[in-house]
């Protein structure tokens, strides 16, 4: 029975392995990434219209106002929300930027409304700019991520600062007036920078498609060459604070993904990290369990084997009790005959002793009546002396009586 258990146990821990494989080579199917001592980096940008406008802004500069209200993004954390910091581009000082945080969303608003006041193109008959029309961009890049945080003495503020000057150089065609807000975010998953940037061509054309192709056949290429081109840059940044950063290149064949969708696939990415990593602690813990399974399994083959040498003994000695049971058997019938043999001649030897005990009895009852009648006839011969020694006796008393007394 303990046999049986042991082999269904085992059967089912196999299935259990070859279940928890298959999801896994499934996830690594679906690029599940795999984290590694290697840095990720990712840089993507976001066209906004006219219609985004001020939502976007308050989206930026969150917590600006010290209003932390709940927002549609699950990412995002009100608690955390106060820990956000925005600047402002403006020409007030030697670099253009404000060395106070945003306090107002308004402020990034007044900016963005002045620099577009220059774009003399792609204006209606009223002087308004077209409503189709991109009036800005955001830049979001990070590097590392919750899991994988950059080291506490890493200069953060400086690296900041040279991804700036990188994407005002790359994307804004190294005009810095385009830049209108850099902000950190620390309250979603990955903290991360955006950066809002006015896409004016060099001759003052709102050009979004212009700022985004910069030679290339069409803009896919270009955010593919943008991508390496961050990465690159990244990488020769990082190594000189001895930070490695995984410059391998992306299936080319992804389709662009909305911000939302981005979310959900990253949320779907770690998720799925976290399943493979599961998976991999419990192939690790079936192949304990095969190995005790295995253990238990010699052991149990060797209780068996010793089984099987105790059996062989017991019967060995059981045959040779049995023979010895048999042995005394026949001594203990053979005995019995002899005592039924013996008990025969007893009950003769008893027959003879009664009848000799009756006759015996007989003679002895014959005795004593002639011992009777010798002791009756003794007994009237002494009866008459007596009488006779009586008789004589009052005679001579009768006579000593009646003789006369003297006188003294």
């Amino acid at each position: 029975m303990y046999l049986i258990s042991y082999c269904e146990w085992q059967l089912t821990g196999r299935v259990v392995i070859v279940i928890l494989v298959t999801v896994a080579i499934f996830l690594l199917s679906c690029e599940v990434m795999i984290m590694s001592d290697k840095y990720t980096v990712s840089i993507r940008i976001e066209k906004i219209s006219v219609a985004q406008g001020m939502d976007y802004v308050k989206h930026l500069a969150r917590g600006a106002d010290n209003s932390f209200e709940t927002h549609s993004n699950a990412q995002i954390d009100p608690a955390r929300t106060q820990n956000n910091k925005t600047w402002l581009n403006h020409a007030d000082t030697s670099d253009g930027w404000r060395t106070e945080r945003v306090a107002d969303c308004n402020e990034i608003k007044e900016q963005w409304k002045k620099r577009l006041d220059t774009v003399q193109s792609n204006r209606t008959k009223e002087g308004k700019l077209k409503n189709n029309a991109i009036h800005a961009l955001n830049i979001v890049c990070q590097c590392g991520s919750v899991e994988q945080p950059l080291p506490p003495d890493f200069p953060q503020g400086k690296f900041n600062r040279a991804c700036l000057d990188f994407i005002t150089e790359k994307l804004f065609m190294g005009k810095a007036e385009n830049i209108i807000s850099f902000s950190i975010h620390y309250d979603e998953s990955t903290p991360h920078i955006d950066v809002l940037g006015v896409p004016i061509t060099p001759d003052g054309r709102l050009s979004a498609k212009e700022c985004m192709l910069q030679g290339h056949k069409n803009q896919v290429e270009f955010l593919r060459q943008f991508q390496a081109d961050f990465k690159s840059f990244t990488a020769d940044y990082m190594a000189q604070y001895g930070i490695e950063i995984d410059t391998a290149k992306k299936e080319p064949h992804r389709k662009h993904m909305s911000i939302d969708d981005y979310k959900e696939y990253k949320d779907t990415q770690k998720a799925n990290a976290e399943v493979l990593e599961q998976s991999k602690a419990n192939i690790i813990l079936n192949e304990q369990q095969q190995a005790e399974i295995a253990e238990r399994e010699k052991s149990l083959h060797d209780r068996e084997r010793e089984f099987e040498t105790q059996k062989e003994d017991y019967e060995r000695k059981y045959k040779a009790k049995t023979a010895e049971v048999e042995t005394l058997t026949d001594k203990v019938r053979k005995i019995i005959l002899a005592v039924a043999e013996k008990n025969g001649e007893l009950a003769k030897i008893l027959a003879h002793m009664r009848v000799l005990a009756h006759l015996l009895t007989a003679r002895e009852k014959e005795e004593v009546k002639q011992a009777e009648t010798a002791m009756s006839k003794s007994s009237e011969a002494v009866t008459d002396a007596l009488n006779l020694f009586d008789s004589d006796y009052e005679d001579e008393y009768e006579f000593e009586k009646s003789e006369p007394q003297m006188s003294m």
